[in-house]
């Protein structure tokens, strides 16, 4: 099972993932919005951080590469898998 540090305080887990996605993030991040698009660009999630272990259900996703764009005062875009 794979770990991905996207940025010094922010991690995303699994990755790839199958059915969830945790994203451990620090408390003062609680709130802020994500996008979240697919290879093509077309956006397939957007929510706001719940908690400092948001889950992402990525189970009806089509394997493959996707990019998690925090809101823009929380770093740069990265990016996270899904697999079947």
């Amino acid at each position: 099972v794979g770990e991905v540090a996207l940025l010094p305080r922010l991690r995303a887990y699994p990755n790839p993932a199958v059915d969830i996605m945790t994203l451990s993030v620090p408390a003062e991040w609680v709130g802020q919005a994500y996008t979240i698009f697919n290879a093509l660009g077309a956006q397939v999630d957007e929510g706001r951080l719940v908690g400092e272990n948001h889950v992402i259900d990525v189970e009806a996703w089509p394997a493959g590469q996707y990019l998690l764009k925090p809101q823009a005062s929380l770093g740069i875009p990265f990016q996270v898998a899904k697999r079947h």
